[in-house]
């Protein structure tokens, strides 16, 4: 009789060693806020938000998010890198944008950083003459560490 309580004992031990080292090995889900705001974008103009990202130890990282335009008549909105966002200022048509949509009233967007940089949210509305924008903007970056 004993014996079949040492077993037991034993059992149960073994199990809650299993289950603290899988527990310990689950990396930590982490949810940053990088941006819930609005602001004007005159005409002819553009506005570029940047956030530094350092997926340095991360993984599993994506940025998502939400932009609307709260004046009703569509804005365009892209994501670039720091190299490439500085292209695009230079009017270089050979960028890479993570985020591209042209006119848009509202556009939800996802990318997967895949370098630490600053992510530049550019809100382009150089192409209208006489209408100002009003983007609003929500963005999320989660990963695990």
């Amino acid at each position: 009789m004993l014996k079949n309580k040492f077993t037991w004992m034993a059992g149960i031990i073994l199990v809650v060693i299993v289950i603290v080292a899988l527990l310990a090995r689950e990396k930590v889900h982490r949810v940053t806020l990088l941006s819930n705001q609005s602001f004007s974008v005159a005409s002819g103009d553009y506005k570029a938000l940047s956030f530094k990202i350092d997926i340095t130890d991360k993984k599993s990282n994506i940025i998502r998010g939400r932009v609307a335009d709260r004046a009703g008549y569509g804005i365009s909105f892209m994501v670039f890198d720091a190299k490439n966002f500085n292209a695009w200022k230079d009017r270089n048509p050979n960028t890479f944008s993570y985020v591209k949509e042209k006119n848009s009233k509202e556009v939800k967007f996802s990318f997967f950083p895949d370098h630490s940089d600053h992510y530049f949210f550019v809100f382009d509305n150089s192409y209208s003459i006489a209408k100002n924008k009003l983007p609003e903007v929500y963005a999320i970056w989660s990963y695990k560490k």
